[in-house]
C-alpha cells in the first residue's frame, strides 16, 4: 500500500473511531427527584449532586435537593432564600454559586452561594442585569454568564457578566455576538463554549466560543440540531449537548462536539425525552435530571457512562 493510500486509510479509522466513542456508552436510570420539576440547575461538589429551584408546573422553587451516586438516595438540604426557575449556577472553590432566574414571572439578579461545610446559604452581590433562562460556566474561578431574557418578553439578552468572588464584585465583558435565552454554557479547558438557544421565534444552532485570555469571541461549530432549552455538560473533553425543544425529535437527542477537530457526531440517545431539564457531571458520567415532558414536569433520573474514567465539568 503507497504512502497516500495509508494516510487516507489511517484518517478514516481515525474518524470512525471517534464516531464510535460518540455513540458508545449507556443509559442507567437513577432514583427519582423528590418531586417533580423543571427548569432547575444542578453541580457536583465533592462527589454528591446538588439540585436547586426549577419549576413544579404550579410553583417556583426555592428547594435544595442533594444526590448521593454511591447510595443513589437524596436527602434535603436547607432551601434558598428565594425560589427561582430557569436560573444558573457553578462550583468555585467547593461552594455552589446560584444567580439569577425567575420569580412570580419577573426577572432575578440576585446571588446565592451554599457552602456544604457549613451547609448554609449566603447572599452575594447582586448581578448587573437581572434576567432569566440563562446559562453561566466557571473558568479560573470566575463565573460567566451569558444570554438570557428579563420577562416573558420577544427581548434576548447578548450580555456577558463575570463573577469575581476574591474581589466580590461584577464585571460586564465583551457582548455576545448573538442574543439568546434558552442556551447553555460550558468550559472547555480555558474557553467558554455557548450552545443553541433561541431568538425572534426561532431555534438556533449558533456555537460561540469566548476567550477570556484575549477578550475575543469566535464562531465555533454549528450545533447539528437547531434547539432551545437544551442541557449541556463535559466529560472526556467532549461537549455534549444533550435534550431540548425543537419538536418531539429533539427531546432524546445527543450530539458530541470533539472540540480539537471541531466535529460533531450523534450520542446514544435519551431513553426519555425532556427538555429544560438540569445536566451535570460527576465521577465521569452524566446526569440528566427532571425535565418538561407533554406529560408535564419530570421527576425521572437518567445516568450516562461514555465508558471513560475522566470527570468532566464541575463533577468531582
Amino acid at each position: 500500500m503507497n504512502a497516500r493510500k495509508e494516510n487516507v486509510c489511517t484518517l478514516v479509522a481515525i474518524l470512525l473511531t471517534g464516531a464510535a466513542h460518540a455513540g458508545a456508552g449507556t443509559w442507567t436510570s437513577g432514583a427519582p427527584l423528590p418531586s417533580a420539576r423543571q427548569g432547575a440547575v444542578a453541580a457536583a461538589i465533592g462527589g454528591r449532586i446538588y439540585v436547586v429551584g426549577g419549576y413544579d408546573c404550579r410553583n417556583h422553587l426555592n428547594n435544595l435537593d442533594i444526590y448521593d451516586p454511591e447510595t443513589n438516595t437524596w436527602e434535603s438540604g436547607p432551601p434558598m432564600a428565594q425560589a427561582r426557575y430557569e436560573a444558573a449556577c457553578g462550583v468555585i472553590g467547593g461552594k455552589l454559586y446560584v444567580v439569577g432566574g425567575m420569580a412570580d414571572y419577573r426577572s432575578l439578579s440576585s446571588l446565592e452561594i451554599f457552602d456544604p461545610e457549613t451547609s448554609t446559604w449566603t447572599t452575594g452581590p447582586a448581578m448587573p442585569t437581572a434576567r432569566f433562562s440563562l446559562s453561566a460556566a466557571v473558568i479560573g474561578n470566575r463565573l460567566y454568564v451569558v444570554g438570557g431574557l428579563p420577562d416573558p418578553t420577544p427581548v434576548r439578552y447578548d450580555v456577558l457578566e463575570i463573577f469575581d468572588p476574591v474581589e466580590n464584585r461584577w464585571t460586564t465583558g465583551p457582548p455576545m455576538p448573538s442574543a439568546r435565552a434558552g442556551l447553555a454554557a460550558v468550559a472547555v479547558g480555558n474557553r467558554l463554549y455557548v450552545i443553541g438557544g433561541d431568538r425572534d421565534d426561532r431555534n438556533l444552532n449558533v456555537v460561540e466560543v469566548f476567550d477570556p485570555e484575549t477578550g475575543e469571541w469566535t464562531p465555533g461549530p454549528p450545533l447539528p440540531t437547531a434547539r432551545f432549552a437544551l442541557g449541556a455538560t463535559v466529560v472526556g473533553g467532549r461537549l455534549y449537548a444533550l435534550a431540548g425543544s425543537c419538536g418531539p425529535a429533539c427531546m432524546q437527542l445527543v450530539e458530541v462536539l470533539d472540540p480539537a477537530p471541531g466535529t460533531w457526531a450523534t450520542g446514544a440517545s435519551l431513553p426519555t425525552g425532556r427538555t429544560d431539564a438540569a445536566v451535570t457531571t460527576c465521577g465521569g458520567r452524566i446526569y440528566v435530571i427532571g425535565g418538561y415532558a407533554i406529560s408535564g414536569c419530570m421527576d425521572t433520573v437518567e445516568i450516562f457512562d461514555p465508558g471513560t474514567k475522566q470527570c468532566g465539568g464541575d463533577g468531582k
